[in-house]
């Protein structure tokens, strides 16, 4: 798949700064674990923004954790981001309980629950287009900016794919109208 990915300075660097008030819209997007492991997946929280054709990934929490610490990282993801209005929850693992939770004892509003339609690769594909035009930006400098890119440039036969999912949902959650419904079958395979 290759990456297509590169900072570009998203966070006021010298290439194409942009001011969070310009954004157009901004979301969180989770792909959560069942259960922490020594060896098994991470939980990848992300938080994207979009404006006209860029697609920034403003933050990242990756790591491995139980269901409790994904619900109080996420809660401090969205502290820390009010404008994100929007939390993409991959409904599967334990998405539907953190969506639950968050919005039961919490208040949260805005979670929806993705559907998983579609294989890991086919929806890896369906980015590919936003990564070849350069128009998915990470942020220059920050500590895991190889860990992140490594991690698709190994796709699908790295030992994880957690951030690839959360991009992959985030990418698609805000090309669709809120209201519309999850089709991966929208873009073109």
């Amino acid at each position: 798949y290759g990456t297509g990915l590169r900072p570009r300075g998203c966070h006021g660097g010298t290439a194409n700064p942009v001011l969070f008030e310009q954004l157009e819209e901004m979301a969180i997007s989770v792909d959560a674990t069942f259960k922490e492991t020594m060896t098994g997946s991470f939980v990848a929280i992300h938080v994207w923004g979009k404006l006209k054709n860029r697609r920034l990934l403003l933050d990242r929490v990756h790591a491995r954790m139980d269901f409790t610490d994904t619900v109080s990282a996420l809660r401090k993801v969205i502290a820390k981001w009010p404008g994100a209005r929007r939390k993409l929850i991959e409904g599967k693992a334990n998405g539907d309980a953190i969506i639950s939770t968050l919005q039961r004892q919490h208040g949260i509003s805005g979670c929806e629950a993705v559907p998983v339609m579609a294989s890991k690769e086919k929806r890896t594909h369906a980015m590919q287009p936003y990564q070849s035009a350069g128009d998915v930006e990470l942020p220059d400098g920050a500590p895991w900016l190889g860990e992140y890119i490594a991690e698709h440039a190994a796709f699908p036969n790295g030992p994880h794919d957690d951030d690839i999912d959360a991009q992959s949902q985030a990418l698609q959650g805000l090309e669709r109208a809120r209201d519309g419904a999850w089709k991966y079958g929208d873009l073109r395979l």
